[in-house]
């Protein structure tokens, strides 16, 4: 009877140690993935960062350019009116 209990403790010790080796190795195996996870969210949030800079100078040179724009037209239709101005005068 005694025997029985302690090969039957044996057998839960070894069950439980086995257990113990298979949670430490899940264990370092997630600690191994947490630490990939983290790097690929260091490197999305500096790419994130350096496509938000972009895009950031982007409208800004949309802004530029559409003020540009807006000059030139400006620019053609004094250009026009000297042009008009010109073909009136009566130069001989």
């Amino acid at each position: 009877m005694l025997t029985e209990k302690i090969e039957k403790l044996e057998r839960v010790v070894g069950e439980l140690i086995a257990e113990l080796d298979r949670l430490e190795a899940e264990n370092l195996s997630l600690s191994e993935r947490v630490a990939v996870l983290q790097a690929a969210e260091e490197k999305s949030l500096a790419e994130n960062k350096m496509l938000s800079d972009k895009l950031a100078a982007l409208r800004r040179l949309e802004v530029s350019n559409k003020k540009m724009e807006k000059q030139q037209g400006m620019l053609r239709i004094k250009v026009q009116g000297l042009l008009d101005n010109l073909e009136k005068m009566d130069i001989p």
